[in-house]
């Protein structure tokens, strides 16, 4: 009768606000979930960038130490270099791995100053030794 079928759209109607307003709902949480993911990986991967970075640094400060290592521990170039020069360099790898043992963590401008500290006590006794193979010393032709 026509009380039923009022009833019965009333409840059709009351059935269909709920579900559009849950679907609402729905699409809001999912919406800031989304947001909230999407600036967690923005989050991680800066840090990860920065630590890939960061390490990069910290593996070229090593390379490069032992590089320099090597260099000093070769019979053919160690007789090149002066006792004075060995002793300095020396001194300064062994400053340098300490420092590397001890700072596993640091940051990269802290690994990249620490090889330019290396760099600048080492290579002008590295270029030395290839200005001394094929000319005069300090490198003339």
């Amino acid at each position: 009768s026509r009380i039923e079928a009022k009833n019965s759209l009333e409840n059709y109607a009351y059935q269909m606000r709920y579900k559009a307003e849950d679907e609402a709902n729905r699409s809001r949480i999912e919406a800031k979930n989304s947001l909230e993911n999407y600036a967690y990986q923005m989050r991680y991967k800066a840090e990860d960038e920065a630590n890939r970075v960061r390490v990069e640094a910290k593996n070229s400060l090593e390379n490069y130490t032992y590089s320099i290592k090597s260099t000093m521990d070769d019979e053919k170039l160690a007789s090149k270099i002066s006792d004075d020069d060995k002793a300095k360099v020396s001194e300064k790898i062994q400053e340098c791995q300490s420092w590397l043992d001890q700072n596993q963590s640091a940051e990269k401008e802290e690994y990249e100053a620490k090889q330019k500290e290396l760099e600048a006590v080492c290579k002008p006794i590295v270029e030395k030794l290839g200005g001394g193979a094929g000319g005069m010393p300090g490198g003339m032709p």
